[in-house]
């Protein structure tokens, strides 16, 4: 998996169930993440775990590229994932190889360029 990530506004209720249920799953699944984070206050405890969680995560200044919403792209599907503390959440996806293919060099560019 590949994810474009800020943890320090998501609904506190969605980030307990991600870094417990889902998290475990994908363990379990031997599933791994690269994950992007933006700067934040959960953000060193996010990275603290990455390898215990099967996740490499950089770190890019959320006050320089601020994101709002959540980027996961595995196989030919891209998510997109809005879940923002105090606002619905909204979840689209998108499966299409050449979509993917796009996001996934985006990602691909930016990670290269992160130290």
């Amino acid at each position: 998996l590949l994810s474009i990530v800020e943890t320090s506004k998501v609904d506190q209720n969605v980030y307990d169930w991600v870094t417990t249920d889902y998290v475990k799953a994908r363990i379990k699944a031997n599933i791994s993440v690269r994950a992007i984070v933006a700067s934040g206050e959960k953000t060193k405890t996010y990275t603290k775990l990455d390898e215990r969680e099967l996740r490499e995560s950089r770190v890019i200044p959320s006050q320089k590229f601020p994101f709002e919403n959540e980027v996961i792209i595995y196989g030919d599907k891209v998510s997109l994932v809005k879940h923002k503390a105090g606002e619905k959440l909204l979840g689209i996806i998108i499966d299409n190889s050449d979509i993917a293919a796009t996001f996934r060099s985006w990602f691909e560019l930016t990670w290269t360029n992160l130290k």
